[in-house]
């Protein structure tokens, strides 16, 4: 066959999946071909794919070496130089792609996600307009804009947007990435279905159909948790606790880390707590996958499900026979080879366990794990220091800009026209957003000033500011997770609405564990009711401040012992349908 037709197979074989196996005609042709940079291109876009970025850098490197009017080369090295976070560089060569095509609506979407990246959003949003421009059927890209005006707090065209999604959806196009939807819309099936969709367009799961594992009879089962997070970052400030209290004489466990070397205190936490601490940042996913496998992992923890650093390709390589969906993603993966979502039952209700794909491990009382005691700067603190009013009700939240949506601010809005001398004090993630909720607030004939905007800080330094609020409100469809739990510690009164999805129902657990129920709302209705009395209460409010301060120390919320002992019984029974050689099956902790 000739050169020529071998790359014409390759490049068939690259588009219906099977990079791995054109690759390797690829290389097999490289000794035999004149070098140019198309070429190089073809086998370093493929190497990035599976993700080999060493590799394919040195292909492209070359390519654009040959050619630097190749504009497809300019792109996908920036790509590369993406993944390997040298993202001033990736943009150099967007810019270069850019200027040798004017519409290369790829190379516009590419350098959005580097500029967004790089915290430049307005630049970022700028990107993606001009790439939905040139080209809206790009894939995902209508999310990606859309999900980047939330934390703008940019709600242009926000209906008409949304609506456009849903259909696309409906129709199973790819329109958003399944994190994305979880803030925008309060309906499980539409996000089984995003995730679905997502999952069969990013993965390849035939090669490892067939996948055989050993099974061990040994009485320590291995668990490997995997994630970027085993550093300061809320995984770790929710989970901590329980890693170290896991009963090490029935389990043996791992941590897969392939996010930064800290060196903080929390990640020295994390090495001391494992058997094992793992670094494979710059290991493939089906390295990652072979080591799991190779090790005898026998139930693999995805941490961070389809969350930013987010390494699915692991798990579509079968790292271990059973794999479960943990604590990161608020959702149904909408994939086969995730076997469990761990939950509990106010998260998901029985009946709407067939939004799911994954078998429910139910535990008993609130699915998410923390710490029994957190650092909190001893300083005290007024309300002077942040810009607080010393008399008048103190609303708060703060979950990040994209939870945001224009129903719920318009709500909020009622609430602060109702309790005179009331402010909100929000998060302030960026100027632009800052600047769009004033002029939200204004255009709702509310006093700009009511709107108070707190920094980002140290996490110790949060946890005791948030005790000069008076009253937290949620966010709707995707609320409080670790804030609620924060908020709750720190014996701040939280005020949520549930709905129908998982990630609308968090606080609303947290609530029910921490005992004060009453604050949670079923419509926006009577959660401006719930949120107006209580501002009007100031008595009710100290009592709730109370009642929460004292339960912290008997519920089992902030419990990691009991959380360790329960979490494990739904390892040992996820194990023993493994042994057995039963299928996954829906589990409960009685």
């Amino acid at each position: 066959m000739s050169n020529s037709k071998l790359i014409k197979k390759a490049i068939q074989l690259h588009k219906s999946g099977k990079v791995q196996d054109s690759i390797g005609i690829y290389l097999k042709i490289l000794p035999k071909m004149k070098l140019n940079s198309d070429f190089l291109c073809l086998i370093g876009s493929a190497y990035y794919e599976i993700g080999e970025a060493l590799k394919a850098y040195q292909f492209l490197k070359r390519s654009v070496l040959l050619n630097p009017e190749n504009p497809e080369s300019q792109n996908n090295l920036g790509n590369v130089l993406k993944k390997l976070n040298r993202l001033d560089e990736a943009i150099n060569h967007y810019d270069k792609a850019i200027s040798l095509e004017a519409k290369y609506a790829t190379a516009y979407y590419n350098r959005g996600i580097t500029l967004q990246k790089l915290k430049r959003l307005d630049e970022a949003y700028e990107s993606y307009k001009y790439a939905f421009d040139i080209d809206p059927k790009i894939e995902f890209l209508l999310g990606i804009k859309l999900h980047l005006q939330m934390h703008l707090s940019n709600w242009l065209d926000f209906e008409n947007q949304l609506e456009s999604i849903k259909k696309k959806i409906d129709e199973n196009n790819k329109a958003i990435y399944p994190f994305d939807l979880l803030s925008l819309i309060d309906c499980p099936a539409t996000q089984k279905m995003a995730s679905q969709i997502y999952v069969k367009a990013k993965f390849d799961v035939r090669a490892v159909e067939n996948q055989k594992f050993k099974i061990n009879k040994s009485h320590r089962i291995k668990i490997g948790y995997f994630s970027a997070d085993f550093h300061n970052h809320a995984t770790m400030h929710l989970l901590a606790d329980v890693l170290e209290k896991h009963d090490k004489d029935h389990f043996e466990i791992f941590a897969f880390s392939f996010g930064p070397i800290t060196n903080d205190a929390w990640q020295s936490r994390a090495r001391k707590a494992f058997d094992q601490f793992i670094e494979c940042n710059n290991n493939s996913d089906k390295e990652i996958a072979k080591l799991s496998r190779d090790l005898g992992i026998e139930i693999a923890i995805d941490l961070k499900g389809f969350t930013t650093d987010s390494r699915t390709g692991i798990f579509a390589d079968r790292a271990a026979p059973i794999q479960v969906n943990f604590l990161g993603y608020p959702g149904t993966m909408g994939t086969d080879f995730i076997d469990y979502i761990v939950a509990d039952k106010l998260l998901i209700k029985e009946e709407q366990q067939e939004f799911y794909v994954e078998k429910i491990a139910y535990l008993p009382d609130c699915y998410q794990p923390n710490c029994y005691r957190r650092d909190v700067f001893a300083e005290s603190v007024c309300r002077s220091n942040f810009s607080l009013p010393k008399h008048g009700v103190v609303f708060s939240s703060f979950n990040n800009n994209y939870k945001i949506t224009p129903p719920i601010f318009a709500s909020w809005m009622r609430i602060l026209k109702e309790v005179d001398g009331s402010v909100l004090w929000l998060l302030a993630t960026n100027s632009i957003a800052q600047n769009n909720l004033k002029k939200y607030a204004f255009e709702a004939n509310i006093d700009v000033n009511r709107l108070i905007f707190a920094e980002n800080v140290p996490i110790q330094d949060h946890l005791n500011r948030i005790r000069l609020a008076d009253i937290f409100l949620d966010t709707f469809p995707c609320g409080a997770h670790t804030t609620c739990s924060d908020a709750l510690r720190m014996g701040l009164p939280v005020v949520t609405m549930e709905g129908q999805s998982f990630a609308s129902r968090v606080a609303a657990s947290l609530l029910t564990n921490a005992g004060i129920p009453e604050l949670i709302a079923k419509d926006l209705q009577s959660y401006e009711k719930i949120a107006i009395e209580l501002a009007l209460d100031s008595n009710r409010i100290k009592k709730i401040r109370g009642q929460l301060l004292d339960n912290n120390h008997v519920t089992s919320l902030f419990d990691p012992k009991i959380y360790a002992k329960n979490i494990e019984i739904l390892y040992r029974k996820m194990h023993h349908f493994h042994l057995n050689e039963l299928p996954p099956g829906h589990i409960y902790v009685q």
